[in-house]
């Protein structure tokens, strides 16, 4: 059957060269009719796999370039969170072993440097070079105790003649503290009756003098030293103790505990006199923090606690309860229905001013110009942005220093003086 096949040939007259030798790409070849379909078959599968491998290759360049989308997309974020997890770091380290100082612009020292141009040099803290000082303070208001020093000896030590006293000392000062403690024995004297009228009895005894306690051995000057050094300079009471002890008089902590127990209902005229004027101010500061206590309070597993405060232009309340929520405000300020709340941005404040209409809340500068410390340090990118709004709330605090020296009598107009600081046409002397 191969046989039958015709032949094909091709019939293209190739042109001898100059050497009259046929171009090799000219020659005549002569193939089958099935090796011309065979031919084509591999030619068309040829094509197809070449389409196909075309369209695979453009598939995985699409999908590549998908990938390094997603990729740089994800590089993206990891850089952010990279930024974020930097910046946060920064803040911890600051937070832990940087100053606390509210006062002074607390920036790390490299960030420092970028300052507006023109702006002055800070002035340095603490005695300033070539200024000669104010001196000693002399505390003439203490009580003075006189020494007197002799002379010793009072003659020439060649001659033995002695010397001749001349008017005048030369006078020196030094400060002493004396701490003593002491029994303060009572003796009551007793008298007894000359007379027949019967209307006294027959030992007539001088009356007690007045105590906290009935029977109490701690006395009044104790108690008093007792609240100040811990409810005002914050002393623990066993390091009070210890002190006691050092100066000899030795007191059982249980004793004071009691005695300070006893005191608290003394007290409570005085905290419900408070309460009531500070709920009748127009104006308030409010912070919370938390407490530790030393035991559970009722039906609470933890011993966590918070202390609030709550101040006017007079009074200054606190309070310590479990409770961190508005119901500690709302019981504080019971009965407001006026006035403004500085505070910070705890949610607890702001759902006490949502439902007491008349209360308007005025959020705390301090804690704003925290959180641009908090940028200008965590952000070095954002740091000059930051710093001058530092600035910013430093003029502010100082127009409101200013105004509090010029506002002395309640009739001035505080706006209008508001404004005339602003436009420089009322100064004061800050010296």
């Amino acid at each position: 059957m191969d046989n039958c096949l015709p032949t094909l040939e091709h019939s293209i007259a190739a042109e001898p060269d100059s050497t009259g030798t046929t171009p090799f790409d000219l020659d005549r070849v002569t193939i089958t009719r099935r090796e011309h379909i065979e031919l084509k078959c591999q030619a068309a599968q040829y094509q197809s796999l070449h389409a196909r491998a075309i369209e695979r290759i453009e598939n995985i360049r699409i999908a590549h370039k998908k990938e390094m989308t997603a990729l740089k997309a994800k590089c993206a974020a990891l850089e952010v969170e990279l930024e974020q997890t930097k910046a946060q770091l920064r803040g911890l380290r600051r937070q832990a072993f940087g100053t606390r100082s509210e006062q002074s612009r607390t920036v790390k020292p490299p960030l420092s440097g970028l300052k507006p141009e023109g702006a002055p040099a800070p002035r340095p803290r603490g005695q300033q070079t070539g200024w000669q000082g104010h001196g000693r303070t002399r505390q003439t208001n203490l009580p003075a105790r006189e020494q007197i020093i002799d002379v010793d000896p009072c003659c020439c030590p060649q001659c033995g003649l002695g010397f001749v006293e001349m008017a005048g000392t030369q006078d020196s000062e030094v400060l002493e503290i004396e701490v003593k403690a002491y029994r303060r024995v009572i003796r009551r004297k007793r008298l007894r009756a000359s007379c027949q009228c019967r209307v006294l009895p027959g030992i007539v005894t001088a009356p007690a003098p007045p105590q906290l306690f009935d029977r109490g051995k701690l006395g009044l000057s104790v108690m008093t030293e007792a609240l100040l050094s811990k409810y005002r300079h914050g002393i623990p009471t066993h390091r009070l103790l210890e002190q006691w002890q050092d100066i000899g008089l030795p007191v059982a902590q249980g004793t004071l505990t009691g005695n300070l127990q006893q005191l608290l209902p003394l007290f409570t005229p005085l905290i419900q006199a408070g309460l009531k004027r500070l709920r009748a101010s127009d104006a308030w500061h409010a912070d919370e923090t938390r407490w530790e206590v030393f035991g559970a309070q009722g039906d609470r597993s933890g011993y966590r606690h918070y202390l609030w405060v709550f101040q006017s232009a007079d009074v200054a309340h606190f309070v310590m309860d479990p409770s961190r929520s508005a119901s500690v405000p709302k019981a504080v300020l019971q009965g407001v229905t006026s006035g403004v709340l500085s505070a910070d941005r705890y949610a607890a404040y702001q759902c006490y001013a949502r439902s007491t209409p008349g209360v308007e809340l005025a959020l705390c500068w301090a804690h704003q110009r925290r959180d641009f410390l908090q940028v200008a340090n965590q952000c070095p990118e954002h740091a000059l942005w930051a710093l001058r709004w530092i600035d910013r709330i430093a003029e502010l605090y100082a127009l409101h220093h200013k105004r509090r020296q010029l506002a002395t009598t309640e009739d001035v107009d505080e706006y209008k003086l508001i404004d005339e600081l602003l436009n420089g046409k009322r100064t004061v002397n800050t010296y």
